[in-house]
């Protein structure tokens, strides 16, 4: 009879390593995988929202009567000048990059009334930073506008270019 318990102890005293074992590496193999998709999402994340400003931009422009560059080279902005009010009520509109918690976004809105809104910035999976945000005359009379954005959960960048027809100024 001691015979039997003795058995099951050292088969126990096998197995239970051995299971251990086993569920750390499931754990480990699990806590890896949610790591790459947060990681992915994030880049994701990153990836629209600079798309989705570059869109507004171009948006604008295309409804713009002039455009205007104003500012420095570090800290310019873009402002349109439209024919009438758009769906926001606003007939000029400008683009910013202000930094904010030591968190530098890229702002839309109406310079005379001060409602700017972010459209890069805080995300649930990763904070967005826009490193660049420049536009630049080119000899042919279009503007080149270039925005970089980082993901400061990843530390990975997006860049996206567009060119812009310059309508003069008013």
């Amino acid at each position: 009879m001691a015979r039997e318990n003795e058995r099951g102890f050292f088969a126990l005293g096998v197995a239970l390593p051995l299971w251990t074992a086993a569920l750390l590496c499931l754990s480990a193999f699990f806590f890896q995988y949610m790591h790459m998709i947060l990681t992915e999402k994030a880049d994701l994340e990153l990836s629209e929202e600079i798309h989705t400003a570059l869109q507004l931009v171009l948006t604008d422009a295309a409804e713009a009567e002039s455009v205007e560059v104003l500012g420095t080279e570090k800290s310019q902005t873009l402002r349109f000048r439209k024919a009438a009010d758009d769906l926001s009520g606003w007939a000029v509109t400008s683009y910013r990059v202000f930094e904010s918690n030591g968190l530098r976004k890229l702002y839309r809105g109406h310079v005379n009334l001060g409602g700017y809104q972010p459209l890069t910035g805080e995300t649930i999976l990763g904070n967005v930073a826009v490193d660049e945000f420049r536009i630049r005359r080119l000899p042919n009379g279009l503007y080149h506008l270039r925005i970089v954005g980082r993901s400061l959960r990843t530390g990975h960048r997006v860049e996206q270019t567009a060119e812009l027809l310059a309508k003069e100024g008013g």
